[in-house]
């Protein structure tokens, strides 16, 4: 059961994490300061993902590695918004790295509660604006392939089926 909470925590890790960026970014109109050229809702951060062959400009980018489930854990959430400026969409990966080993190759998306060191798992979480709506849907199966290009700077390329049968598509290159 340990092994479950375990995993349970590093499930809800980044939710607390895209929620408090979303609170500290998120749109206040009168604050000129807060705005960018493209988008008052988001923040804008250097780059961009490519999630579903449709590139967004990159708002949320966060890298925590932690040691745990036999080797050490790289949870990535990495979010970008639409050209209308109206949803994030954000995907959270979680890389459990075997002990001793380094995260560079390709992985297989597994369910959370059958991931196991050398295997990922994750969600994809969508926020609209107007109108107000998120949903939250976990990774199925597929593949990630992480390239450590030195430097915390990692490419990631998700192929990914979630648990309500769609298909997920991230690219992404971008220094944590």
């Amino acid at each position: 059961m340990f092994k479950n909470q375990k995993k349970f925590i590093y499930l809800i890790l980044p939710f607390f994490v895209l929620s408090t960026s979303l609170v500290f970014t998120g749109c206040n109109k009168d604050d000129e300061d807060d705005k960018t050229e493209e988008c008052e809702n988001f923040t804008k951060i250097e780059g961009s993902v490519q999630i579903n062959n449709d590139n967004l400009s990159l708002s949320v980018a966060t890298l925590a590695v932690s040691s745990g489930f036999e080797g050490v854990v790289y949870n990535f959430l990495i979010g970008g918004f639409t050209s209308d400026c109206n949803k994030l969409i954000s995907v959270n990966i979680n890389a459990l790295v075997p002990e001793g080993g380094t995260l560079n190759g390709t992985y297989a998306i597994k369910d959370f509660f059958d991931a196991e060191a050398g295997d990922a798992f994750g969600t994809t979480t969508t926020q609209q604006i107007s109108p107000i709506s998120q949903s939250l849907v976990e990774l199925a199966s597929g593949t990630v392939q992480f390239t450590d290009q030195g430097s915390k700077k990692y490419t990631i390329d998700l192929k990914a089926k979630t648990i309500t049968n769609e298909d997920l598509t991230l690219k992404v290159t971008h220094t944590f």
